[in-house]
This record gives C-alpha cells, sequence and structure tokens, in this order.
C-alpha cells in the first residue's frame, strides 16, 4: 500500500508540476512602448528664424527646444521611450553655417543639442553630404548616437551602421536608416566619392532579416523619404509606397524628406508618419508588444504628429545653446550694403522678369568670368517668396534669405537642346492657363526651387500651351539658338548634376553662391536694380492681363 500511494503521491506531483509549468511558460505580458521621431530639422535648435532675425510665431514655431520638452514630459509618464531623427539635420539655418564652416573650434550645435535630448540614432539625409567629408565626420564624432544608412556603402571619406537594435523596456527595437540615392543628381562629387546609393528597397530586404535574426521584436524604418514618387525622381527620390509594398517585416516607417505632416497612415499593414519640418511637429509613435523575455510580438501601433508651436522651449536647452544663438545672430546683423530701389521678389518676380533673379544671375555670371570661364548664360531659382531685398540697408541676413542652401557655382558646356529641354522642364512650373477668371496658376506638384529663370538667353514661355510644348522662342545674342549650338552656363551645382548630367562641367566653385552674392554686394556698397535688371523673358499671356484677376 505504502508503494502504491508513493506512486499516487508521485503522478499528483507530475500533474501539478505539468499544470504549473504549462501556466508558467503561457504567461504573457503587455506593454506600449514610444518612439518619438524629428525629421529635417534643418539647424533649427531654437524657436528662432534666422533669415527674418525674429521670432516665429503661430504655426511656425519650432526647433529642438520645443521638442526637448514635449521628449521629457512623454519619458515621464512613459520611461519606455527614444528619440531618433531621420536626417537633413546640420544644414539649413545661417546659425548652421556658421558652425560648420566658419566656427569650427566648439562641438557642432546639432549635435550638442541631440545630446543632450537623448537622441539613439539618427538618419543621414540628402542634405548631410552638403558641407562635405570634414563636417560630416565632425557631425559624427561628436554625436552620441550612431548615424544610420543601410543602402550608403563603398565611400572613402564616411562609414555608417546600416542598422541599431535599441532594448527598450526589454524589447528590442530595430532601426535602420535609409538615404535617397537622387543624392547622386544632387551632390558636388568631391563630398561622395566612392559612395554607392543603392536601391533602398534591395538594402531593406538584405537587413531586415538580418535584425530580426540579431533579435529584433520590432522594425521600424527611418527612411529620409516621401510618399509621393510621382515627384522628383520617383524610386530614387521618394520610395515610402515601395518600401511598404516591397519589403516584409517593417512594423513602422518614420519619413521625412518632403516636409509634410502625416500623422499616421497604413500602407499595405505598415504604419507610416511623417513629422512636419523645423522641429513644428514631432512623429509620436506608440507600439503595443504582447510577449515576455526575448518574444515580444507587436499587437497593436498608432502615431500622430502633435504641434509644437504651444510647447515651452526647454530651459536648459536654451542656456546651453545660447552662445550659438548669440553668435549667430551677430553674424547674420553683418552689415554688408545698400539698395537704392527694391528688387521684388515673390510670384510676381516669376511671372515676370525683374531684378532679383538677375542679380543672381549677374553674380554667378561675373564669378564665372573671374574663375577663368566667361559664360553667355545663366539660370537661378528665387528658391522661396523671401528671395528679395528692399530699398536700405543690406545686412548679411538679407543675403541669406535670397539664397537660403548652401549650393556652390559651376559652369557647363551645353547644347541648345538641353537648355530648351530645362525650360520645358521649369516650364512645368505652372499648370496649364485656359483663361480661367483666377489667371495663371502654379502647378502644386512643382516645388518654387525648380522653377529657373535665366539671363543671356532670350525667351518666351506659352503657358496656354500643354507641358512640353512650352518654349515658343529661344534665342542668344538676338539669333534663333540652334539645338547642337554649344553655350557656356552659370548654375548650381544641384541643377548641374541634376538636369545637365551630361553636359562637360568646365568649373566649380569652392565657396557658397550666396557668399559670392554677399561679397558681390560688399564690393559694390551701393546697388540699383537697374545695375542688372535686363528684359530677357517673357511668360504669354501677358501678366498684365490676367494678374488683376488673382
Amino acid at each position: 500500500m505504502s508503494r502504491q500511494r508513493f506512486f499516487a503521491a508521485l503522478l499528483i506531483m507530475v500533474f501539478l508540476f505539468s499544470l504549473t509549468g504549462t501556466s508558467v511558460s503561457a504567461q504573457s505580458s503587455t506593454q506600449t512602448i514610444v518612439i518619438l521621431g524629428t525629421s529635417d530639422i534643418h539647424g533649427n535648435v531654437d524657436n528662432y528664424d534666422y533669415f527674418t532675425d525674429s521670432v516665429p510665431t503661430g504655426s511656425s514655431r519650432r526647433g529642438l527646444t520645443k521638442i526637448m520638452t514635449y521628449v521629457n514630459t512623454v519619458r515621464a509618464s512613459n520611461p519606455n521611450t527614444i528619440v531618433i531623427d531621420n536626417g537633413d539635420t546640420i544644414q539649413g539655418t545661417p546659425l548652421a553655417y556658421y558652425f560648420n564652416m566658419i566656427d569650427t573650434s566648439v562641438e557642432n550645435p546639432l549635435a550638442v543639442a541631440m545630446n543632450d535630448i537623448g537622441f539613439v540614432s539618427a538618419t543621414v539625409g540628402n542634405h548631410e553630404f552638403n558641407y562635405g567629408p570634414a563636417v560630416l565626420n565632425k557631425y559624427q564624432s561628436e554625436a552620441d548616437f550612431p548615424l544610420l544608412s543601410a543602402n550608403v556603402t563603398g565611400c572613402q571619406d564616411y562609414t555608417f551602421q546600416p542598422y541599431v537594435i535599441q532594448d527598450v523596456g526589454g524589447v528590442q527595437v530595430g532601426i535602420l536608416g535609409l538615404t535617397p540615392p537622387a543624392v547622386v543628381h544632387w551632390e558636388r562629387p568631391e563630398n561622395i566619392v566612392g559612395c554607392v546609393f543603392g536601391d533602398a528597397m534591395v538594402a531593406a530586404n538584405t537587413y531586415i532579416p538580418q535584425m530580426r535574426a540579431a533579435g529584433a521584436d520590432v522594425i521600424v524604418v527611418a527612411a529620409h523619404t516621401g510618399l509621393d514618387d510621382t515627384y522628383g525622381y520617383g524610386r530614387e527620390e521618394n520610395f515610402v509606397n515601395f518600401l511598404a509594398n516591397e519589403v516584409p517585416g517593417i512594423d513602422v516607417i518614420l519619413a521625412g524628406h518632403a516636409h509634410a505632416n502625416i500623422a499616421g497612415q497604413m500602407i499595405n499593414g505598415v504604419l507610416v508618419t511623417e513629422p512636419n519640418y523645423h522641429g513644428r511637429n514631432i512623429s509620436d509613435i506608440r507600439i503595443t508588444v504582447t510577449g515576455g523575455g526575448s518574444n515580444w510580438a507587436v499587437t497593436a501601433k498608432s502615431s500622430t504628429t502633435p504641434s509644437m508651436a504651444d510647447v515651452a522651449e526647454n530651459p536648459g536647452l536654451v542656456t546651453l545653446m545660447a552662445p550659438y544663438h548669440s553668435a549667430a545672430v551677430t553674424y547674420i546683423n553683418t552689415p554688408i550694403g545698400t539698395a537704392t530701389g527694391d528688387f521684388p521678389g515673390g510670384f510676381l518676380a516669376r511671372v515676370a522678369d525683374g531684378p532679383m533673379a538677375d542679380l543672381i544671375n549677374q553674380v554667378q555670371m561675373d564669378a564665372a568670368a573671374e574663375a577663368g570661364y566667361p559664360v553667355e548664360a545663366s539660370l537661378a531659382a528665387l528658391f522661396t517668396n523671401q528671395a528679395q531685398l528692399l530699398e536700405g540697408p543690406i545686412k548679411l541676413k538679407d543675403a541669406y534669405a535670397v539664397y537660403i542652401y548652401d549650393n556652390t557655382l559651376y559652369v557647363v558646356e551645353a547644347t541648345g537642346q538641353m537648355i530648351k529641354d530645362e525650360l520645358e522642364w521649369s516650364a512645368n512650373y505652372f499648370n496649364q492657363y485656359f483663361y480661367e477668371p483666377t489667371g495663371v496658376t502654379v502647378n502644386s506638384a512643382v516645388r518654387d526651387y525648380n522653377y529657373d529663370l535665366w539671363s543671356g538667353i532670350e525667351y518666351t514661355l506659352d503657358v496656354t500651351k500643354p507641358v512640353g510644348q512650352r518654349v515658343v522662342e529661344l534665342k542668344l545674342n538676338g539669333e534663333d539658338l540652334a539645338m547642337d549650338q554649344m553655350v557656356r552656363v552659370a548654375l548650381n551645382n544641384y541643377r548641374a548634376t541634376g538636369k545637365f548630367p551630361t553636359a562637360n562641367k568646365l568649373y566649380q566653385s569652392t565657396v557658397e553662391v550666396r557668399e559670392l552674392i554677399t561679397n558681390w554686394i560688399m564690393a559694390r556698397g551701393t546697388i540699383d536694380p537697374s545695375d542688372v535688371f535686363v528684359q530677357n523673358f517673357t511668360l504669354v499671356p501677358p501678366v498684365n492681363t490676367w494678374l488683376s484677376a488673382t
């Protein structure tokens, strides 16, 4: 009997143990992790507009100082929070330029601010390459977080991690960085020596399985790219839709580049969000996971893009950035000359020939001649509606407002056909005009910076005609421009590499066009619109027949 009782007790113990074991193995927990994402900060640390030398108001309020306040608030409510950046970070303001190119003795202010906030990664955007290896490598060395790009390889001067896996409350979050391959169409070759900008989807399909194998429970792709693949260079520039549809295993895509505000959108089961630009918004991504140990599964995900407009600036970061801010404000208020008349900008300066674009083109033509490469034509864009000079004193900030990008000067030898093709491409800026009461309107798919105004040639654009048929007159020195005729053209590096890729490149400057403009004004002291204005461009129908109706 005792032996029978022993075996009975043993069986009961085994049974109970099996029940307990099943219970333990079936146990799981649920938690929510938070991923906060920025993109296209473009040098905006404080809530300050260095182009206008003023504090932004309304929806234009911005900056990492506001981002930090929001981040700290979220962390206080959920410590399982990380912050990531999606590129185009170190370029875009006079502050960024000053500490990238003039005073390089101190740490990069973007690295200092982002370290203070506690970023865990930053994707490499297209504008990260603008200042060349010395600046980008300095920023990378000063950042406490890795710079990510899985599809940029082989560079002579750079090495980027493809991904990082971050432990967030026991959940392994994999962050993959992707850069737009279209960089090759925009960037100066000396800034990307040896770099191979591979297909983003190929890179993602390569690394995401590796990330899963390395233990990643959640996959976030921080891709410096937008959703609208009909714009620009298509798949090479805006590949979010391709990424979501061609690459399995992605939970979230943090988008960028397009400066769009996308709170949250599901594409093929992938959550997509984009946080606007300049730190005006932030992508607040909430991911619910269920499981335990090394085995967690995503059970829910959502995102919002709260505005930073009413968020206070973090006083600690403001204090940390104060020396940088003070130096930048002093810099932009440097007097450089006087204008005796207005150089108007805005929409009118694009539809009617005027002195503002002519000034930029004159500067480019003079600089090319001084370098030993005189040109017959020049092209330039008025990047924003603030690209203008008003009668009175001119300060450095005014030159920055005229030319906000850090482009350099190129001289190329182009054929008449290349010039005509560029004009037709540029003329897509306008919707076809059917004499509607509203007048001539702008094609919303084309940015202001992709509409060029030329000097040196004489041309007429007829916007009543379809795209591709709008150049109805094209002359050089009063004679029709032959399609095989060679013309020396001054232009910026973005347009040279993007629209004249096969043209013979004769010269490239080592200083930015904006600095050439500044130096040109300083050398003259006083400038007048009549110094540069030449009527060489006509829009059909004439502006005075429809502008009053707009």
